[in-house]
């Protein structure tokens, strides 16, 4: 922008000096005509301008008017009496004291006064983000010399799309933003002489607070291998969901429930991040294990996920493990076994779970609830050349298992897991569905593991509101048949 303070007042012979455009302020980069009249009869035979003192036509002029210089151009007109400069480009180094000079009439009596006054050239500093809430944010900046306004420019969440407000002071609240959401903010600086492109604009970036609520827990379960009639539990579950999306959560609030009533001493507050809770329960029954999150919005909402656990009323406690020797054992009227294994065998069964089994003639009969993760595996003799990798797991009678046979029987729960320290094969059930019903065998070559497994439905007690669980009979077939 240029200033012009207008100066020279027509004297008695009528010479003066005008400005075009004749204005306090015109846009800077643009142009300024300063033409000189006075009466040609009056004169002598020169007229010229004096920029700062300084004839036009001098060397430290910063006009070239002689030649072929576009910054500033001069035309003379000595029988009309006219002098016209014009000076392009406007820039704060053209700002200066300017006068027209002619022979025997002299200079203007007033100098005109040129200041260019340009954009501010500092980028606005100190950018700082306050008072964030869920739908707005106050920016504010430190102060920029020569500017006299502020753009402030929002983007949304890396959209590349600013959305810009305008204001004289240091400071501007943001309104209707989006809750949970990421912003970025940058400020310029300009005046009426507008803003400069080549400034480079600094950033600042902040995120509107969440008011969602929080989701449920995903995947709890009882932990696997809890034995049926064990009243010390654990419980465990993820949070993904509420990671997926952003959400916060501030605390889990976890509980154990029998018939409808919260059991004594199993209320728990957890932090937001915990992914499972220990429980010791009192008595036989199904026990209900409520899960839930919670943060400042979730109050109306429910956030609840559950999972349930059967203590069993038993009057003889499960078995000890089976005992493997090389000698062979008969079966006891009590049902404590041991198991013959034939070390000339390369492939041996085993029941993981064995806490929870007994003997039925040549079974190994273990009981769980469906929805529990179970196990059964297969090992390789100490002896034995071949891998892990050879043993082979079929399902009733067919083909070797895998992923399609798993959907046709469906089943999107069981997996495969090899132990190379070990050497033994192993088929997981996470959990056991009620459509796992049959026989499944590990064979390596000749010989074979049979495990039967079949759902059988169990109620205890005499409430007939009461629904049991149903539950599993895995009868762990350990039957080794040479083939050859």
């Amino acid at each position: 922008r240029v200033a012009i303070t207008a100066g020279g007042a027509t004297d008695a012979d009528g010479f003066f000096m005008q400005a075009t455009p004749n204005t306090s302020v015109i846009s800077w980069k643009t142009s300024i005509t300063l033409t000189c009249l006075w009466n040609p009869e009056e004169a002598g035979g020169e007229a010229e301008f004096i920029i700062n003192s300084e004839s036009i036509y001098a060397s430290e002029s910063p006009y070239d008017v002689e030649g072929d210089d576009d910054k500033a151009t001069l035309e003379v007109d000595m029988d009309v009496g006219e002098a016209v400069l014009t000076i392009n480009d406007l820039m704060s180094t053209d700002n200066a004291e300017i006068q027209c000079s002619v022979s025997r009439l002299g200079l203007t009596k007033e100098p005109y006064t040129l200041v260019v006054l340009e954009p501010p050239s500092a980028p606005v500093a100190d950018i700082a983000v306050s008072d964030v809430s869920f739908t707005s944010a106050t920016v504010t900046f430190s102060a920029v010399a020569d500017a006299t306004e502020y753009t402030i420019g929002i983007e949304f969440d890396g959209q590349a799309e600013w959305t810009e407000f305008t204001t004289s002071d240091l400071s501007y609240t943001l309104e209707n933003l989006a809750v949970a959401t990421s912003y970025s903010v940058r400020v310029e600086a300009g005046n009426v002489a507008g803003y400069r492109d080549d400034v480079e604009l600094e950033r600042a970036s902040f995120e509107t607070l969440d008011n969602r609520p929080c989701a449920a827990v995903d995947a709890i379960a009882v932990e696997a291998g809890t034995a049926y009639n064990a009243s010390a539990i654990t419980v465990t579950w993820s949070l993904d969901s509420n990671t997926a999306s952003g959400l916060v959560v501030d605390q889990i609030l976890v509980k154990a429930m029998k018939d409808g009533a919260v059991v004594a001493d199993s209320e728990q507050t957890l932090a937001g991040d915990a992914t499972e809770a220990s429980f010791t329960l009192a008595g036989a029954g199904i026990y209900d294990v409520i899960v839930s999150t919670h943060n400042s919005y979730s109050a109306d909402v429910d956030t609840s996920a559950a999972t349930n656990h059967e203590v069993k009323e038993t009057t003889d406690p499960p078995t000890e493990p089976p005992v493997i020797t090389t000698e062979p054992a008969e079966i006891t009227e009590d049902n404590e076994v041991d198991v013959v294994v034939d070390e000339e065998k390369e492939l041996k069964c085993t029941d993981p779970n064995s806490v929870s089994a007994y003997a039925v003639g040549d079974m190994i009969v273990k009981e769980v609830i469906p929805g529990k993760n179970e196990y059964i595996e297969c090992f390789l003799s100490e002896s034995s050349s071949s891998s892990n990798s050879d043993i082979v797991w079929k399902y009733a009678g067919g083909a070797q298992l895998d992923l399609a046979q798993l959907v046709a029987n469906n089943s999107t729960t069981i997996s495969f897991d090899i132990d190379t320290d070990v050497k033994k094969s192993i088929l997981k059930f996470t959990p056991v569905l009620d459509t796992y019903d049959g026989i499944y065998t590990c064979e390596l070559g000749g010989e074979k593991c049979e495990f039967d497994i079949s759902l059988t439905q169990m109620t205890t007690g005499a409430s007939a509101t009461h629904c049991l669980s149903a539950v599993l009979l895995l009868l762990s077939a350990v039957v080794l048949h040479l083939l050859y």
